[in-house]
């Protein structure tokens, strides 16, 4: 058996410890070896340590040396997960077609399980699709978003990877009702479809569903209609998560079917044409948020919190015809962690008093609701002992008195949560804001944040700004005015030109 040098050099020096060291309890591995003695780590050692890089730092290894080389293919071929997150940018270099087949096809990615390219998807085209097709067989969840596919390309995508469990096609503004149905068609374990902001899906191929989809995520889907949730049922679809945000077309109708589905997370937020009265009895509802929908009022919020005792989350922000009746309603949810009740501008300090009684609520959104001040605040903070973030923001007849409120919780020994509090400069005196500040210095228990009208303004308008944002079909020029962005050579030198597979063979 040939042993290396290095091998040679420790055991000569292991060799060295004698009965006395061992007397003294001097353990072996606290001996110092010789400076020019060379231990190489084990191969084990350096894929696990390799393992916690990200994909711009692995494709780097591979320059050092002919081992790490080595080890990396062997790390790029035991991946199952791949996610571009931080690995590519405007800044660092785009991600294109071609070093994604350098990455996937080069390196022997054929595992995959888990594969996410919607953080750097600006330059991808449908090839992409045939890459993943022809390399990927085993995929079972797929994000896309923001990908240029075509139909034929989804056709491929699926005929070759058909175990695909959940696909994501965001903003993928070219997809359409026939790319839905070939993924139907050849994936018969689908659980998960995100098709949000596709404009051009309607719905009607739901009609050839499997039974085992659970998840509908058809957020700012314009055109969309009651159809689709009729054919969802009669596929026997059970779902249990749906979002149909921003889908305008829908009447009540669609949300006679969508109560026939053993619900757990449901978002219907901007639904103009839905009555929300066939929206009653869902029992097993976790989640649910009805934002900017006028045809939420007191009579309804009653009813939701008589039947969805469950209830864990809610968000009827912007919903004009809430007042302090209905808020009162949801003390009964005992269960309730995450309320949203912001820019419900009729509420007052007697609803807010009563949701003091949630023990498990952990974070309550209030903001710009004008007549809320520190007399119910700082009820709900000294006895909602789990909260961990409450958002005031443009309430300003909160008062200096929230101050002693926060000055008692953080003092308690029974409030283990710390708790994160965003509040207007307006509401405070310049005495009372200073106390503020003084106090999150000194507790380590809570941490404040101060917001000005303006910028407060913008966070809530910011849904607004991105819908019409999405809107556009026409891709944004990153490119204009901007030479640093396509003119980096090293970047291309680094993933590209330079490969070391093209370059050298492995020994």
């Amino acid at each position: 058996m040939n042993v290396s040098a290095a091998e040679m050099s420790r055991r000569a020096a292991l060799k060295k410890i004698t009965n006395e060291d061992l007397e003294n309890d001097e353990s072996p591995f606290s001996l110092q070896l010789s400076d020019d003695s060379d231990v190489p780590l084990n191969d084990d050692v350096l894929l696990s340590i390799f393992s916690y890089l990200d994909i711009r730092e692995i494709i780097c290894l591979e320059r050092v040396c002919k081992r790490w080389r080595s080890l990396a293919l062997c790390l790029w071929k035991s991946k199952s997960r791949l996610n571009f997150r931080n690995s590519f940018s405007l800044s660092q270099g785009v991600l294109t077609d071609k070093i994604f087949d350098s990455i996937v096809v080069k390196r022997g990615c054929r595992g995959l399980k888990i594969l996410d390219l919607s953080s750097c998807s600006r330059c991808l085209t449908d090839y992409c699709l045939l890459v993943i097709g022809n390399t990927c067989k085993s995929l079972e969840e797929l994000d896309l978003s923001g990908v240029s596919v075509t139909v034929q390309s989804v056709k491929f995508l699926v005929e070759n990877c058909k175990k695909l469990e959940v696909v994501r096609l965001r903003r993928c503004f070219s997809a359409g009702e026939k790319c839905l149905w070939w993924i139907f068609r050849r994936c018969p374990n689908l659980r998960v479809i995100d098709f949000e902001g596709c404009m051009k899906f309607t719905g009607k191929c739901f009609f050839v569903a499997g039974p085992n989809l659970t998840t509908v995520l058809l957020s700012q889907c314009h055109k969309v209609t009651d159809d689709a949730f009729q054919f969802l049922n009669r596929a026997g679809c059970a779902l249990t998560r749906v979002d149909v945000s921003g889908c305008v077309q829908l009447t009540d109708s669609a949300a006679r079917e969508i109560v026939k589905f053993p619900l757990t997370h449901l978002k219907m937020s901007n639904c103009p044409k839905v009555r929300f009265i066939e929206l009653k009895r869902l029992p097993n509802l976790v989640e649910l948020n009805v934002s900017r929908n006028d045809a939420v009022d007191d009579c309804w919020l009653s009813v939701i919190a008589f039947y969805c005792r469950l209830l864990r989350t809610l968000d009827v922000s912007q919903c004009r015809n809430v007042t302090d009746d209905g808020v009162k309603c949801l003390s009964n949810c005992f269960l309730l962690e995450s309320l949203n009740i912001s820019l419900v501008t009729s509420l007052t300090d007697a609803s807010c008093i009563e949701l003091a009684c949630l023990e498990s609520l952990r974070t309550l959104s209030a903001k710009h609701c004008h007549f809320l001040t520190s007399a119910s605040l700082s009820r709900i903070v000294s006895e909602c002992t789990r909260l961990e973030n409450l958002n005031v923001s443009g309430c300003d007849s909160i008062g200096d008195r929230l101050v002693d409120s926060l000055l008692a919780r953080t003092s308690a020994a029974t409030t283990p949560h710390k708790l994160e509090v965003t509040v207007s400069e307006m509401s405070f005196s310049e005495r009372g804001r200073k106390e503020l500040e003084r106090l999150a210095e000194r507790s380590s228990g809570l941490e404040v944040f101060f917001v000005t009208s303006a910028r407060d303004n913008e966070e809530i308008f910011s849904d607004f700004d991105s819908e019409e944002e999405e809107l556009s079909d026409e891709p944004e020029n990153y490119y204009a005015g901007g030479d640093h962005l396509i003119d980096n050579d090293d970047y291309y030198e680094f993933l590209t030109n330079d490969d070391p597979l093209e370059t050298e063979m492995l020994s």
